[in-house]
């Protein structure tokens, strides 16, 4: 799936988060989290699959995209949570084929 041809096709949100830091006050530690950055951000999860062969064997490689509006502030090492779920963003396209139409974000589980 490339093109979305509408925002209809945006079927669930999702909330991204940017990394924080705070001082520890007792041991001066940095302490780093994420916090809520952009919520209810309108999006498509996609599962993709294929098999690959690795090692002599054949692999399941199974990736995950993310399809936001264009112009989301999304960047690689944000979170997003989608349907309870945290997922940490790989990689982000936020023009594909110079379309001015949507993002693209791939994101793995976080576990």
């Amino acid at each position: 799936m490339g093109y979305i041809g509408t925002t209809l096709a945006l079927n669930n949100t999702c909330d991204i988060q940017k990394r924080t830091a705070t001082l520890n006050s007792k041991n001066q530690k940095v302490l780093s989290a994420y916090a809520d950055d952009s919520t209810s951000v309108a999006c498509r999860l996609i599962t993709k699959s294929g098999k690959e062969f690795i090692d002599t064997k054949w692999v399941t490689i199974t990736k995950l995209q993310l399809y936001l509006p264009y112009e989301t502030d999304i960047e690689e090492d944000d979170q997003v949570v989608v349907n309870s779920q945290n997922y940490s963003v790989q990689f982000v396209n936020h023009n594909p084929g110079n379309s001015a139409h949507h993002v693209e974000a791939e994101i793995t589980l976080v576990e």
